[in-house]
């Protein structure tokens, strides 16, 4: 191989591998720049804050019997105090203990959260352990915007004689303030882990009751309150730890905020190109994989080629997330208007019509199909440069969705707790739990973005010809 041969293909080679999808254009590297509405993947992402570690560990004196009831098999608490200190730990954090109950306090250093001392306090001056005032706990978290995850270790038992207001304004409010953010920014989500403990001892407050005896277990709920990636990586480490209390028999989780799925599709490795619709290298290789092809428009028009991509909306759903609505589906599309990284260097043109194709079969099973054909591509003109950024979407929460039928399963109305308490069951109830499920259901609905919540989301740079 000559010297030029060897040069000209070390240029080439180096024009493919730049990063962030640069462009060869004739030996030079020009940066896609992607606008500002396409997908956040292609676009230079914000570093994302990150601040220590605040639990808020319940100090009533009813959580005593999840220690007495504790065996050497089962002692959630105890493990749930490790496994946050072990997650700390693991990700460099910083933690911050608090205790709460009719006021929040700073955690004593010697304090030992595993031990029934902690909540029998009564012959101390300080005793704190007769009411759990979760609404100014929430209050707290939703007032404070500094970066950190925030975790809530609780009974949740949700009695309204220690609220100011109803549960609705008393929980209800805080709880829409943390998912609504600021101004539509810094939204965050909340993930509630929910417990079947092993309990001894006394149930406080039971509505018309006053004080039930015999549980042999109850819910206790480890309320998680972050970012996506914050929440996933507790969840994570609480889960696969190997803790007998977190086996998957005895836990539940939902998940309530804006990201209800890892939607990013990446390559699309599944992408099926028919016709003359083939991979073409118009920008090089991205740091964020993108689809790239080129195709006739001649073609694509008169149905000798196209592209479809098939898509499991479960496959991406989180873990928990509530997500159940009708479906939706849109493709934006951007022509490349000029070279560089200028303002004018993407030109904003009409939405795709008919991308997305929604079939439900025999089954139940729903599948969405992104398709670009002579419906999609009437627009489209040869000799150009397009990106689209497609999403998959739903734009509704399903008041009562499958995501949260646990927590009603797991729930006790002031009404019906009477008769709960008289049928003494082994598994106790949280009070209010399914109220609790209907407020975050309907804060996490209020916070709808426009279009949708993305369950799939995919780019596309499309070169096209005659």
């Amino acid at each position: 191989m000559s010297v030029l041969k060897a040069k000209a293909g070390l240029a080439f080679t180096a024009c493919l591998t730049a990063l962030f999808l640069n462009a060869c254009n004739n030996g030079k590297a020009t940066q896609i720049c992607a606008p500002e509405q396409s997908p956040a993947a292609l676009r230079p992402a914000a570093t994302e804050k990150t601040g220590p570690i605040t639990a808020y560990w319940d100090g009533s004196e009813s959580i005593a019997g999840y220690i007495d009831g504790a065996n050497a098999n089962l002692h959630p608490l105890a493990d749930i105090q490790r496994l946050i200190n072990d997650h700390a730990r693991d990700g460099s954090t910083e933690i911050v203990w608090k205790r709460f109950g009719e006021k929040i306090a700073a955690m004593p250093a010697r304090a030992d959260p595993a031990a029934a001392a902690f909540y029998r306090c009564g012959k101390q001056a300080d005793c704190d352990n007769q009411e759990s005032r979760l609404d100014d706990v929430l209050a707290q978290i939703a007032d404070d915007r500094s970066p950190g995850l925030r975790i809530i270790v609780s009974d949740l038992w949700l009695s309204t004689s220690a609220f100011k207001g109803s549960t609705e304004v008393a929980i209800g409010g805080p709880l829409r303030r943390i998912l609504s953010g600021q101004n539509g920014k810094d939204q965050r989500s909340i993930g509630v882990i929910g417990i079947r403990a092993p309990y001894s001892g006394p149930v406080y407050e039971v509505p018309n009751v006053g004080t039930h005896r015999g549980a042999r277990e109850r819910p206790l709920f480890v309320v998680l309150v972050g970012t996506r990636k914050e929440i996933l990586a507790a969840y994570r480490s609480l889960t696969r730890a190997g803790s007998p209390a977190f086996a998957e028999n005895r836990i539940n989780f939902t998940w309530f905020g804006p990201e209800p799925s890892a939607d990013w599709m990446g390559d699309l490795p599944d992408a099926r190109l028919t016709g003359s619709a083939i991979p073409a290298p118009v920008f090089s290789t991205p740091e964020t994989p993108v689809r790239q092809v080129e195709v006739s428009v001649k073609d694509l028009q008169a149905g000798k080629a196209g592209l479809t991509v098939a898509v499991d909306p479960k496959a991406r759903v989180l873990p928990g997330a509530v997500w159940e609505g009708e479906p939706n589906g849109f493709a934006r599309v951007w022509r490349r208007a000029s070279k560089g990284c200028g303002p004018g260097a993407w030109e904003a043109m009409p939405n795709l019509n008919g991308t997305w194709r929604v079939n439900t079969d025999d089954t139940g099973k729903t599948t969405a199909t992104f398709v670009l054909d002579a419906r999609a591509a009437a627009d489209l003109l040869p000799g150009h440069t397009y990106l689209i950024g497609a999403s998959y979407t739903t734009r509704t929460v399903k008041p009562n969705s499958d995501a949260t039928r646990w927590m009603r399963d797991w729930s006790v109305s002031p009404d019906q707790a009477s008769a709960i308490s008289a049928r003494n069951p082994a598994f106790f109830p949280a009070l209010n739990l399914a109220e609790l499920a209907s407020i975050l259901e309907r804060s996490t609905q209020d916070q709808q973005p426009e279009g949708g919540r993305p369950l799939a989301t995919l780019a596309l740079v499309v070169k096209t010809k005659s």
